[in-house]
């Protein structure tokens, strides 16, 4: 029943993507946080905890896009591919990725990537399991492109979701990190999980 609800989410949004207007950046390659309507909203609240979701338009030079989930630990890089998929674009479409806690183990989370376009649908998943417990965790997470990103080439950051267990909470993670990574690496050091979505197109599929 999960995948079948996760599945109705991913086509509404591609729905949506496909009648929204093109203002921002138009003529260029661009990413931006996707405008969902309400019903969108509310199906998205009762199927998972947390969601990031992006709209993108590409030229004709872009055919593929990689979706890489990257894992660290107080700022030490443990799984640079904890999650990778990569398909075949049209020009525009969306991409979604929630965040869900395990119905089967509460100690488990459920990360899933989906990107949709006009011919297709693409979906990866992969769980996590949180050895000191999900129990007494705080949780921000963060759609870096609110603003609206210009593409040109290379990776680029779309957002994370981070986990913190300190009693006295945390903190987003600064806009100076997001836009110079290794530069502000030690930003990163507080969260005791980070997870950092990062998206790429090319003209084929980028190497695995």
């Amino acid at each position: 029943m999960k995948k079948i609800k996760i599945t109705l989410i991913l086509i509404l949004i591609s729905f949506t993507s496909a009648c929204s207007n093109g203002a921002f950046g138009a003529g260029s390659n661009w990413i931006r946080e996707a405008e969902l309507t309400e019903r969108e909203e509310g199906i998205l609240a009762t199927t998972s905890d947390k969601s990031l979701i992006f709209d993108f338009k590409m030229d004709n030079t872009k055919t593929t896009a990689t979706i890489r989930i990257e894992k660290y630990i107080f700022g030490e890089l443990i799984e640079e591919e904890f999650l990778h998929l990569s398909t075949e674009i049209e020009n525009t479409g969306s991409i979604t990725v929630t965040n869900t806690t395990s119905l089967t183990d509460p100690n488990q989370i459920l990360l899933n990537v989906g990107m949709n376009f006009d011919n297709g649908t693409a979906t990866l998943k992969t769980y996590d399991m949180i050895e000191q417990g999900l129990d007494g965790a705080s949780s921000i997470w963060e759609n870096v492109a609110a603003e609206g990103i210009s593409y040109s080439d290379g990776n680029v950051i779309l957002g994370s979701f981070a986990y913190s267990w300190n009693e006295e909470g945390m903190r987003t993670v600064s806009k100076e990190f997001y836009e110079e990574p290794e530069a502000n690496r030690e930003e990163i050091e507080e969260y005791e999980l980070l997870y950092i979505i990062k998206a790429e197109f090319n003209e084929s599929i980028a190497d695995e």
